[in-house]
């Protein structure tokens, strides 16, 4: 029988990649605001964001996820965990 890697998972959100930092950029320059993404503890974005608007809609901001820079150790990490693990990359959405 063939020896099978386990199978990890890895979030790519601020695992992987400067997800919070490109969000609230997008955002403060939008918006002319100064949320610090430094500040944000939840996922709940909404509860950080002006309440006259859907702070959801940035994300269909053009490039939003397409131009979203890696985190300086993700290639190398990710290099490393695959040579043991089956790896997939994970996130999810808001509701």
């Amino acid at each position: 029988m063939k020896n099978r890697k386990p199978v990890i998972l890895v979030d790519i959100d601020d695992t992987l990649n400067k997800f919070s930092s490109t969000f609230w950029s997008i955002y403060n320059n939008k918006y002319n605001e100064n949320q610090s993404h430094q500040e944000v503890e939840s996922w709940n974005l909404q509860k950080y964001a002006r309440d006259d608007i859907n702070v959801y809609d940035l994300f269909k901001h053009p490039g939003m996820f397409r131009d979203i820079p890696l985190k300086d150790y993700a290639i190398e990490f990710m290099q490393n965990v695959h040579e043991y693990y089956n790896v997939y990359i994970v996130t999810d959405s808001p509701e």
